[in-house]
């Protein structure tokens, strides 16, 4: 069993949870075949540059990539990446959700670089290692540097803000009822209010309309499902709802320009 998808510390802040789950990684060695695009990923990635250079693109921002330097690239945001000659990177790709089901880093599109703050030999090592006190400093570096790159995006605030008992309660109900049949009327009937209380209130307080936030959520599931699993597609659709695959690829194909299929090929080889 490999350690590092264990990861999955809470860590409370005057009531909202942030989850930490490391759902992949790798130390790689990569050449000018490094090259590709990666549509609205579910999870964040971080990378520990350890030689050579990279490059990435963001939001039509050109981002070289050296060594010594530690790089997040947020969840939710399309980067296109190329490797013009080598380089070695340890990798990793971060779930960070609070409490709205959200990926914490949607919250921006603003990659975040820093200097590494230990030796990157050393890191390496200790990542190869194998050993039981070494995987623990790797793991504590990874959520140390989480931690600061929350603090760079100006996103501690989003933490410490809780939100309310009404917000929470909706949140929980799509969640664990999560499917593509779910209705805003059974949220409504669930927490004793009427549909128009309901949606207005969503709105006002969360700023998004609720139909659009249960789309989102159930769209980030999928891809999660595609790609931290094997499920074929026909079991995730049963499994959320949907009368059949071809509703779901239409469905997800909306959401995330690519159908499942697609999708799941070309994002799950992705470093």
């Amino acid at each position: 069993m490999n350690p590092f998808h264990q990861i999955v510390p809470e860590f409370e802040n005057t009531g909202a949870a942030l989850r930490l789950n490391i759902v992949a990684h790798g130390c790689a060695r990569l050449d000018q075949r490094w090259a590709d695009v990666s549509i609205r990923p579910p999870y964040s990635r971080l990378y520990y540059m350890i030689d050579g250079e990279g490059e990435v693109i963001v939001e039509k921002q050109k981002i070289k990539l050296h060594g010594g330097k530690v790089y997040l690239f947020p969840a939710g945001t399309t980067i296109a990446y190329r490797c013009p000659k080598s380089m070695t990177q340890l990798y990793f790709h971060l779930e960070t959700r609070t409490a709205d089901g959200y990926d914490l880093f949607t919250r921006t599109h603003q990659p975040v670089e820093l200097p590494v703050e230990i030796d990157a030999t050393q890191l390496t090592a200790d990542y190869l290692s194998g050993g039981y006190l070494p995987e623990m400093r790797v793991r504590s570096r990874v959520e140390t540097d989480v931690a600061r790159c929350i603090a760079a995006s100006g996103l501690e605030e989003t933490l410490l803000h809780q939100p309310s008992a009404f917000l929470q309660a909706v949140f929980r109900t799509v969640q664990k009822q999560l499917r593509s049949s779910l209705t805003i009327a059974e949220i409504a009937r669930e927490l004793s209010l009427s549909e128009s209380s309901l949606t207005k209130r969503f709105r006002r307080e969360f700023g998004t309309p609720l139909g659009r936030y249960m789309d989102e959520i159930l769209a980030q599931e999928i891809a999660r499902r595609l790609l931290q699993s094997d499920e074929s597609i026909q079991t995730i659709a049963e499994e959320l709802g949907f009368c059949d695959p071809f509703y779901l690829s239409r469905f997800f194909r909306a959401h995330r320009e690519l159908s499942p299929r697609e999708y799941r090929l070309r994002m799950k080889a992705q470093i």
